[in-house]
């Protein structure tokens, strides 16, 4: 996952990779509820119509827990994150999981071998850690990795009154939809689930988007 400002040159980006990595040096990681997220498990018991393919993305997965879930329940899924020390933790964790691997990736310019060769791509507390001026490179990062008609899901944290401070960067619905509309992607599902995690109660979404 890559971070980066405007103003930023290439080297910034770097520094940010080194600051995500100390998150999981130091154990500073309170967004790892050491599970997968309790509405994913609901998804997988009872699929809608439109979850379907078996090829997922699951952007920014950390120790892989939400990956490894999607991969148990017979998907075949690659995790992607920014941070080194995520993905060896993962890969430690899940390795031996069956269909699912691991793959550092900068989501806003994924690498040509990964391009549209995801029916599904996950989303689970990675876009609320970009800073809003990079949102739309991840929009347009999700619109390479899937092949046409493909679907982005998943759970976007945190929709609270608007909040500079971060990350996490929240965010409001209208301004969600417009940044999917803007980037080529159509909503097909937008709930509040009941089945959040307590921390998470009332301030996350599970949306499904199809690209155009």
């Amino acid at each position: 996952m890559r971070i980066r400002h405007p103003d930023e040159a290439p080297a910034g980006v770097v520094r940010q990779a080194v600051d995500w990595n100390r998150h999981y040096l130091t154990g500073d990681t309170g967004w790892d509820m050491g599970r997968a997220a309790p509405p994913f498990e609901s998804l997988i018991s009872h699929p809608p119509s439109w979850l379907q393919g078996r090829r997922l993305a699951a952007l920014g997965c950390g120790r892989g827990h939400d990956a490894a879930r999607f991969a148990l329940a017979g998907y075949r899924v690659t995790g992607l994150d920014f941070a080194p020390l995520a993905l060896e933790e993962a890969r430690g964790l899940y390795g031996a999981v069956p269909g699912l691997d691991f793959a550092a990736c900068d989501i806003t310019a994924p690498a040509v071998d990964l391009r549209g060769t995801f029916e599904l791509v996950l989303e689970h507390t990675c876009f609320c850690a970009l800073a809003p001026q990079q949102r739309p490179d991840y929009v347009a990062g999700v619109a390479a990795l899937l092949s046409p008609g493909g679907i982005l899901f998943g759970l976007w944290y945190r929709f609270d009154p608007p909040d500079a401070e971060g990350p996490p960067y929240s965010l409001s619905e209208a301004r969600l939809l417009e940044l999917m509309a803007r980037g080529g992607f159509d909503p097909i599902h937008f709930e509040t689930p009941a089945d959040s995690h307590d921390k998470r109660a009332g301030r996350e979404r599970l949306c499904a988007f199809r690209k155009r």
